[in-house]
């Protein structure tokens, strides 16, 4: 977190608005992010997603318009790679960050180890950042010390919640803080509670269960450090384990939701370097498949059907435990830590819609809807302003917004294929050679030969005319022209004429 200074003056920093900024547009299933406004700013937990990566994007992170939001550096409420790098082309972390092991690895892994300080702060613990207090409150997920974030000023706090559920008996970490949540809700100082609303429709109890992450051997690492699974097996390398007979074998795989890079999906597309998939292995999805990601999880799923692994998901057997609340479980929060108001974050509209009617249903006062880029009052829970708020993709180095033409041209490209043809001139604009014509992912070289030859000899038929200067707009058109005769899509035509 960063604390950007505007005013020591505490009687001009009550005159502010402190003000919260939803999440990024709904439709995808996003992690929630909190933005409050005292004359100062904090910023909590950025939220990622995967849209881009069918376009040559690896996932998308979140932009908030630089003029009224002056932090952009994420405090993490539970594992991820939620840091904006310089090498990932974001701005260059120059604050203090708040952060665990966890975080040291990945300042390691984005080599930034040294650059920016890193502190902890104790679990249930507190800092303060000016007119901010903030506090750290230990709740249980289906990773151990997640936190809910209690953010004080001297005119009220918001309870930020972070992913959670209650889960009386975690098999790593402690358990929720159940008396500070009440003590929070006895004082009856909250102004409002950011809640977590992904499990909103379920009424069944969750049950408990162990989730390592994204890349498992850093993560057994700084849980070994952090004092975790040191009674655990010892686990094995790649190379050491294809010396193992297969059926003495558990793998852990990243990748539940079919990312393209993960190990899960390397397995379905025949291309991890370790191992293959044989008929007759068995392999356990434990988790659910985020809204959103339907077909490519979907997809992933089918390619070990169709080599003959047994698939077994939440669908088929009971594998799956929840790290969200249930309705039960918002009912005792909202009873707890009473809030005047509830902005339910984290999930489609049908998930922060039905969380609206639950809070009001359970007491709570004000229970309101946001759009993205909404600020909301906390004092009356008015709206006040609203900002920019949009992603754009990681692509290398790179930052495409999912709008521009460098997308959309990728997506021309995947839904039409392209056309490329090269022509030879000399001087007086007059054919040297026979022109080339490229029809990746539109015509099959050999079965389709006869039009790719129609294009050629009309491409021929237009320099042998009188030459223009818009010669490359008449390609253009007559190619299209043939065209509508075989496809019912516009290809991109690239025409590029070398002059010797």
């Amino acid at each position: 977190m960063k604390h950007e200074k505007e005013s020591d003056n505490i009687e001009e920093a009550e005159e502010a608005v402190r003000n919260y900024v939803p999440p990024p547009p709904y439709g995808e299933f996003n992690n929630s992010n909190a933005e409050l406004q005292f004359g100062n700013y904090l910023h909590c937990k950025v939220p990622i997603r995967m849209t881009l990566a069918v376009l040559g994007g690896e996932i998308d992170v979140q932009s908030i318009d630089g003029a009224k939001i002056k932090v952009k550096v994420p405090e993490s409420t539970q594992t991820g790679t939620k840091l904006r790098c310089k090498e990932k082309g974001m701005p260059h972390m120059n604050s203090h960050v708040r952060g665990d092991f966890y975080v040291e690895e990945k300042l390691k892994e984005f080599r930034l180890e040294g650059t920016v300080p890193v502190k902890e702060v104790d679990i249930n613990g507190s800092t303060n950042w000016g007119p901010f207090t903030v506090e750290f409150i230990n709740i249980t997920h289906s990773i151990p010390e997640a936190n809910s974030i209690l953010i004080s000023t001297e005119m009220g706090s918001s309870l930020h919640t972070g992913d959670w559920k209650f889960d009386p008996k975690p098999v790593v970490g402690l358990t929720s803080n159940i008396e500070r949540l009440k003590e929070i809700g006895d004082k009856g100082y909250l102004l409002a509670a950011i809640c977590d609303s992904t499990n909103i429709l379920s009424k069944q109890n969750p049950e408990s269960e162990v989730l390592l992450g994204r890349s498992l051997w850093r993560i057994v690492k700084v849980a070994q450090d952090s004092g975790y699974l040191t009674d655990s097996p010892q686990f094995l390398e790649a190379k050491e384990a294809v010396n193992f007979p297969r059926e003495r074998l558990v793998l852990l795989c990243t990748g539940c939701q079919g990312e393209p890079l993960a190990a899960t999906s390397r397995l379905a597309n025949k291309n991890h370097q370790a191992f293959k998939m044989q008929q007759g292995d068995t392999m356990i999805f434990s988790s659910k498949i985020i809204p959103g990601n339907e077909t490519r999880a979907h997809n992933m799923l089918n390619a070990f059907i169709e080599m003959g692994v047994e698939v077994v998901t939440e669908k088929t057997e009971h594998v799956h435990a929840s790290g969200h609340p249930t309705r039960e479980e918002l009912k005792e929060m909202y009873s707890l830590i009473k809030p005047k108001m509830s902005i339910p974050v984290h999930g489609e509209y049908i998930h922060t819609h039905a969380n609206v009617k639950f809070a009001k249903e359970c007491g709570v006062a004000k229970a309101i809807m946001i759009a993205p880029g909404d600020i909301v009052n906390l004092e009356n829970g008015e709206k006040v302003d609203s900002i920019s708020v949009d992603y754009f993709g990681i692509d290398g180095i790179l930052l495409p917004h999912p709008e521009s033409s460098v997308i959309k041209m990728r997506k021309r490209m995947r839904d039409a294929g392209v056309i490329v043809v090269i022509a030879v001139v000399n001087k007086k604009n007059k054919l040297l050679t026979k022109p080339k014509v490229f029809v990746p992912g539109v015509f099959e070289l050999l079965e389709d030969a006869a039009i790719i030859q129609k294009i050629v000899k009309k491409v021929e038929s237009l320099f042998s005319l009188q030459p223009t200067k818009k010669i490359k707009n008449k390609i253009e058109s007559s190619i299209l022209s043939i065209l509508k005769e075989y496809l019912l899509k516009r290809p991109i035509i690239e025409v590029q004429i070398e002059q010797v």
